[in-house]
């Protein structure tokens, strides 16, 4: 099988050479021009990966110098972490330069640094010499358009400055006000490009005098990248109602939104829809089914929509027809090759499939199912293959968090740019595509977790071949070139070869608990390389010698995402991981040489949930929570506050304590549990936390007061509207 083209790495080390912070460091360490021709190289060789995915498959050389090209990738990723390391370590790039004239130690780093970085551009330079003599060929790389979060649109328009659109415009209004179709809801797209002024033709549609008097309500709704359904029903209704929805949950949506749009001829215009995902506008659409006969969707989007099985080519569907005859009645194979042909509307594209030997050869016993199934794998943009490949790391049939497998990537360096909305649109495609499987959704039809099918498992193992390693009784040896590690069911005594290994993941999520409730000494602190190291499932009562984490915390330097529930405190030196971005549990010390509070102090790229546990342990209520920080940590969503012993904490000290922990104000989610002082803090009365969508309070007893908590209220009321019996509950226990 051939290698696996780094693509998402490349890109990611790409990004990092062109920052500011990586140039000034080039500039204050003497390496600057180095960086400079290591970036224009590696921006060659970017360029004929596509080519080199195609050619590997039938040429060893070409195989070959891919793998050597992955080394020196991850080399450089790793050096470049390094860099950023120390730059935030040392307090900033001004820093630095002042202290690079007086220190030994500087000097020594400089040397160091600037040995790697020369070593790493021979390499780069040697690899790229073979370019001509392979015969790569330069080609496109088909990169995700992201478009910015903040981007948004309205439906004005100022028609005396719009020239040229008025054909497109009639031929849209015929199309929605056209009395031959009296479907109750039906969809008109306007399809294009980025900048050919879908948003503008739409505006002129939307504002014309025979739309207005045809349709009531309209409602404008600007969708972009994150096609919510719970998301978009609340921007309907803030178009048709003056209520505030904001607190309201999906059930309660849905029963304002009848009232508003029941039986009425609506035109609802979605601009800029990024979603290619079926189910998420089928659960759209069953929302809207109670409108008049004759509504309409319009839409703008970049891709196409196939609403109706009668409106695809004849020929399409006629080859169609003898995909699944050559299928023999594989499931799995029907359901890949169909999701990956669904939005192929081009002939030829339908044409390669059919013909193609591995589909043609598929025989009785079905023994090329692999090789067929990995045309799903080569139809995938480039931005996903290592976020399914990665998926190998999981035992087969394992049930798979969405939430933390997105942070997994995100750890990786496969998601760019680095959001966690973009992560679960990979999510979703990956889904739409058949190449994973939902397992569990929550009451609002959200998916919360996935499966992955077996051979979808042994596709993706066999693209990653040994990079990926799950560490089972039966494996003797390592493999030299292994970067992801998992354990599952038990202690294996080759984890102490591991040690020498550029391992980026080790992930232990034991299924029922180690027999042997100790690790081996497996020495974490040379693990300089890992981004992910998830030690969950250990069930200790002490945390035992060897479960410890190095004393030197600042070994662990390129650490992203680091997860585990058994600790009695954090690790003294934590605080020095400054790249970290997922720690979803920090239990606060009370002995000497223990984590305290004010370790979260540089932890700014924290993103998604975090729980501090223990907070009675605080000492200090003003000064640490002030260096915790909380409000400077932007990414994070959620945030647990929890007390286990409050009796070993004064109800005053509480309320300082509660005071410095200011959340940052894009909180979605605050859970408090219990807290002893008697009173909320300011922060949670003057309705800074804007966008919270949920507050959970547990065993609050102490509190006499709320003061005029906006939050409360709020809850009370979206309680009382939705009748959701959660909200009910922890409203009315803690008035």
């Amino acid at each position: 099988m051939a290698e696996q083209i780094l693509f998402n790495i490349i890109a990611d080390v790409l990004t990092k050479l062109g920052s500011s912070s990586i140039q000034q460091i080039g500039s204050a360490f003497g390496v600057a021009k180095e960086l400079t021709k290591l970036t224009k190289k590696l921006t060659t060789i970017k360029g004929v990966l596509v080519d080199a995915e195609k050619r590997q498959e039938e040429s060893d050389a070409v195989k070959a110098w891919v793998r050597r090209l992955k080394d020196v990738v991850y080399d450089a990723d790793d050096l470049l972490d390094d860099f950023a390391t120390h730059q935030l370590q040392r307090g900033g790039v001004a820093r630095q330069v002042s202290d690079f004239f007086s220190s030994s130690n500087q000097l020594v780093f400089r040397f160091k640094m600037s040995s790697k970085v020369k070593n790493i551009k021979e390499e780069v330079d040697e690899i790229v010499k073979e370019i001509n003599l392979l015969k790569l060929v330069q080609g496109n790389i088909v990169q995700r358009e992201v478009e910015s979060s903040w981007r948004e649109t309205h439906s004005f328009v100022l028609t005396s400055e719009i020239v040229g659109r008025e054909e497109n415009k009639e031929e849209i209004i015929k199309s929605l006000v056209s009395s031959d179709n009296q479907e109750i809801l039906s969809m008109v797209a306007i399809v294009g490009i980025g900048g050919l002024g879908k948003t503008t033709l739409a505006q002129l549609v939307y504002n014309d005098e025979k739309v207005v008097q045809y349709f009531e309500p309209r409602i404008w709704v600007c969708v972009s990248d994150h096609f919510d359904v719970k998301s978009l029903v609340k921007k309907f209704l803030k178009e048709v109602c003056e209520q505030d929805v904001e607190w309201l949950e999906l059930n309660g949506l849905k029963n304002l939104l009848h009232k508003k749009i029941s039986q009425k001829r609506c035109l609802l215009v979605l601009d800029d829809v990024w979603n290619e995902n079926p189910e998420k506008w089928d659960q759209l659409k069953s929302l809207l089914m109670v409108v008049g006969k004759g509504s309409k969707i319009l839409v703008t989007t970049r891709h196409t929509f196939a609403e109706e099985p009668e409106k695809v080519h004849p020929k399409l569907v006629e080859m169609g027809k003898e995909i699944v005859n050559m299928c023999n009645g594989v499931p799995l194979v029907i359901k890949t090759l169909g999701a990956m042909l669904r939005l192929k509307t081009e002939e030829s594209h339908w044409l390669s499939i059919k013909n193609n030997r591995n589909l043609l050869s598929l025989g009785a016993g079905n023994d090329n199912v692999l090789s067929v199934l990995k045309l799903s794998y080569n139809d995938l943009p480039i931005y996903l293959k290592q976020c399914f490949t990665y998926c190998a790391l999981f035992l087969k049939d394992y049930k798979i968090e969405k939430n933390m497998l997105v942070q997994l990537w995100m750890a990786q360096g496969y998601i760019q740019p680095l959001d966690e909305n973009v992560g679960h649109q990979y999510f979703e495609e990956l889904l739409s595509r058949s190449l994973l499987e939902k397992f569990r959704n929550d009451a609002f039809n959200n998916i919360l977790s996935c499966k992955m099918h077996d051979l979808m498992h042994d596709l993706a193992q066999s693209v990653v071949e040994s990079e990926v390693l799950i560490l089972e009784d039966d494996v003797k040896e390592i493999p030299k070139e292994v970067r992801h590690v998992s354990l599952f069911n038990s202690m294996n005594l080759k984890l102490k070869a591991l040690r020498a290994k550029h391992i980026r993941t080790f992930l232990s999520i034991p299924i029922h608990g180690y027999k042997d409730d100790s690790i081996p000494n497996i020495y974490f602190s040379s693990f300089k390389c890992l981004r992910v190291l998830s030690l969950n499932g250990f069930k200790v009562k002490e945390v035992p010698k060897s479960l410890e984490m190095p004393k030197d915390m600042r070994q662990l330097i390129n650490l992203r995402h680091w997860e585990y529930d058994g600790y009695l405190s954090m690790p003294c030196g934590i605080g020095k991981l400054t790249l970290l971005q997922s720690l979803p549990l920090f239990v606060v010390g009370n002995e000497r040489g223990v984590g305290r509070l004010s370790e979260l102090k540089g932890l700014n790229n924290l993103k998604g949930k975090l729980r501090i546990q223990k907070l009675e342990n605080v000492r200090d209520a003003v000064d640490e929570s002030d260096k915790a920080n909380l409000r400077e940590k932007k990414y994070i969503r959620m945030l647990a506050l929890g007390w286990e012993n409050r009796s070993a904490q004064s109800g005053r000290d509480a309320e300082k304590l509660m005071e410095g922990l200011h959340p940052p104000p894009s909180l979605e989610e605050l859970r408090i549990g219990r807290y002893g002082g008697m009173g909320f803090p300011s922060w949670m009365r003057n309705g800074v936390l804007s966008q919270l969508k949920s507050l959970q309070l547990v065993d609050l007893s102490e509190v006499e007061y709320l003061g005029c908590s906006s939050v409360i209220e709020t809850m009370i009321y979206a309680a009382e509207t939705n009748h959701d019996e959660t909200s009910m509950e922890a409203s009315q226990n803690h008035m």
